[in-house]
């Protein structure tokens, strides 16, 4: 599917967004493209589908792609949104972002995010880990349907030969006690009280196993706490 089609399919009722991005890695290889003399690692020309309710972080994280700045003022999409492309530099990856659309989350749409997924390279779904973690039964519920369905077409599309990055993205961190950010020692004790609690091992199995999905934690509060969560998300893309 053409980027101008999965554009077209996405203003409306669509409850997903969309973004082809594009990014490297200084690792002692040299690729043949633009800006001679960078060293790259051929992690270039992926598609990447950001999915999840309303109000877990979407539009944010969008802003933040291709802005380079974060809104202080939190605010829902309800129409389609077009973002502009951007190219910057994150720690030690390169990143392009082309034009992409941002648009609400309501869970009536899932055969929009159905078209997304079955065309992106990596999928991630953003869901509230305070709430979670709380054992918030809405919250539960709706992450439930989203993961059941995405694991379905992700099963679709692995069975077509072409097998596709999926992260989980708990957002919303700051709101949970003990919690700390990738680049602080502890981390990685919170990620493992993460990993245990019970909610979130139901959300990995509904997922097909803590095998089939990677995590980024954080708060996207701060234009760090959104980097930091973007470095997650970027650094393990195969």
């Amino acid at each position: 599917m053409s980027w101008g089609k999965m554009i077209a399919g996405f203003v409306g009722a669509a409850a997903a967004g969309v973004v082809a991005w594009r990014a490297s890695k200084r690792r002692g290889l040299s690729h043949p493209g633009e800006l001679p003399g960078y060293m790259w690692a051929a992690v270039m020309g992926k598609s990447l589908a950001v999915l999840g309710a309303r109000g877990v972080g979407k539009t944010h994280l969008y802003k933040f792609l291709t802005s380079g700045s974060i809104s202080p003022d939190y605010s829902q999409t309800t129409i389609g949104i077009k973002m502009s492309p951007r190219r910057f530099k994150l720690d030690t990856l390169n990143i392009s972002i082309k034009e992409g659309m941002d648009v609400s989350g309501d869970e009536a749409a899932h055969a929009q995010w159905k078209e997304l997924v079955g065309s992106a390279d990596i999928v991630c779904y953003l869901m509230r880990a305070d709430l979670i973690l709380n054992n918030d039964v809405a919250t539960k519920k709706r992450v439930k349907a989203d993961i059941n369905a995405i694991h379905v077409w992700l099963e679709e599309r692995e069975k077509r030969g072409r097998r596709q990055d999926f992260f989980i993205v708990g957002t919303h961190c700051d709101y949970v006690d003990g919690y700390t950010s990738s680049t602080d020692d502890r981390h990685g004790d919170f990620v493992d009280i993460f990993n245990k609690h019970q909610s979130v091992r139901d959300v990995f199995f509904d997922a097909g196993g803590r095998e089939m999905v990677k995590l980024a934690l954080g708060s996207m509060e701060t234009t760090q706490g959104t980097e930091d969560i973007t470095l997650q998300i970027f650094k393990q893309v195969k």
